[in-house]
């Protein structure tokens, strides 16, 4: 019966095992509308993906559902960027580094080691020592972090 300040809940959520569905929207893993074998099996590939790169590289969750989608002509049609993630929990072999974007967990990287894509931006021009095209940067930094598919496309 008492009011609860939105944002208290939305930040208390997580901690009691709510999984964020979409934006604002949380359920438990077992609402989601993937069934655990296909889940299993999205993890795998997921996995198989992310161990393709480099040990230190980052990727947005958006990098890793476009793989999936360039690989398989069939997947869930409600699998996005929410249910993937909560795919990509389960595994031992990832880490998450909170925003969307995970790593190697041999890598021993944390989400302190979370490449912010400003920072990553002005250390790229500052090593190129030039000014250099939005395509380029972008290029640059999926090298090293990957980014939403939003900004890919722009």
């Amino acid at each position: 019966g008492k009011d609860v300040d939105e944002r208290l809940a939305h930040n208390a959520a997580p901690r009691l095992g709510a999984k964020l569905f979409g934006r604002g929207i949380y359920g438990l893993k077992h609402h989601s509308p993937i069934s655990d074998g296909t889940s299993q099996h999205l993890l795998v590939v997921a996995e198989k993906i992310i161990f393709e790169g480099a040990i230190n590289r980052q990727w947005h969750v958006s990098e890793v559902l476009n793989q999936l989608i360039s690989r398989f002509t069939s997947l869930p049609p409600m699998l996005d960027i929410y249910l993937l993630n909560i795919i990509l929990e389960d595994s031992k072999q990832l880490t998450y580094l909170n925003k969307n974007v995970w790593a190697r967990a041999d890598s021993g990287q944390s989400h302190h080691d979370r490449v912010d894509m400003s920072d990553a931006f002005t250390k790229i021009l500052e090593d190129e020592g030039r000014p250099l095209k939005g395509k380029t940067l972008k290029e640059k930094l999926g090298k090293i972090r990957g980014v939403h598919e939003v900004l890919r496309r722009h």
